[in-house]
């Protein structure tokens, strides 16, 4: 009981670190500790996937279904990094019509 409200008050929280963090600092400094704690939430999204679930997806079924694993693998990060390209450099950046 006592991990579970303690889980419950972290997000309200870190949204209060958050404003107050972007409030009352400056400018830069206020852009730097949010680049640091998205690479931080990013990173730990990275090693709880990498670690946690595609080495058991990947230890799991017939050895066959192994290499489909690995092409949609390939296919879901070749889709984000084109949807990335889009949303960063917008669409007429690339010479695209508007």
């Amino acid at each position: 009981v006592g991990s579970a409200i303690s889980f419950a008050l972290m997000s309200p929280a870190g949204i209060g670190v958050g404003i107050a963090v972007m409030e009352s600092s400056s400018y830069y400094l206020g852009h730097l500790v949010s680049g640091v704690m998205q690479g931080i939430a990013a990173g730990t999204f990275l090693y709880v996937t990498v670690f946690e679930v595609m080495a058991l997806e990947f230890n799991i079924g017939k050895d066959e279904n192994r290499l489909w694993k690995v092409l949609f693998l390939a296919l879901g990060f070749a889709s984000i990094a084109f949807v990335n390209l889009f949303h960063v450099h917008g669409l007429n950046d690339i010479g695209l019509p508007p």
